[in-house]
């Protein structure tokens, strides 16, 4: 099973979608209870544009307890699907679960804070984003700011005398 798991990846990440979609349909038929299988045939639904069949794929895989080596990103594709098809609340409560079992993954606060955008949560949204730039690049016009970038990131709008 793990062999033809990694060939059907390796066919999608090379863009063969369908001799990977009709791996990952056998594989779901003789395997209907490993989360990794829904996983990655959701990750290949989102990579040919069918978010809407990507959706119960991804919950079926974290109902399944996926391993906390593919979790975070399961939660990050799930999150990222919802906020593509405009399920924004929905997708506001698949980051902030992810981001509470995983808060060392900067990504799903990157994707959280483009949804905090569509949720009209511009502060928030404005506020992650800044972080993130303030901690992570490394561009040196920008890093020299880091610290005023990280000050100002916690309220945008205060004002100084």
């Amino acid at each position: 099973m793990i062999e033809d798991l990694k060939i059907a990846i390796g066919h999608r990440s090379t863009g063969d979608f369908g001799k990977a979609e009709s791996l990952f349909k056998e594989l779901l038929n003789d395997h209907p209870e490993d989360p990794s299988v829904y996983y990655h045939y959701a990750w290949l639904c989102d990579n040919m544009e069918r978010e809407i069949e990507a959706i119960p794929l991804y919950e079926k895989a974290i109902a399944l307890k996926l391993d906390d080596e593919e979790l975070p990103d399961c939660y990050l594709g799930l999150g990222s699907t919802l906020r593509s098809v405009g399920q924004y609340k929905e997708a506001k409560i698949i980051f902030q679960e992810g981001m509470k079992l995983f808060p060392e993954r900067e990504d799903l606060k990157l994707f959280n804070a483009m949804n905090a955008y569509n949720l009209g949560e511009y502060q928030n949204s404005t506020q992650s984003l800044l972080e993130i730039i303030g901690q992570f690049v490394q561009e040196p016009q920008i890093a020299k700011y880091r610290k005023s970038i990280l000050k100002y990131a916690k309220d945008l709008n205060r004002l100084y005398d």
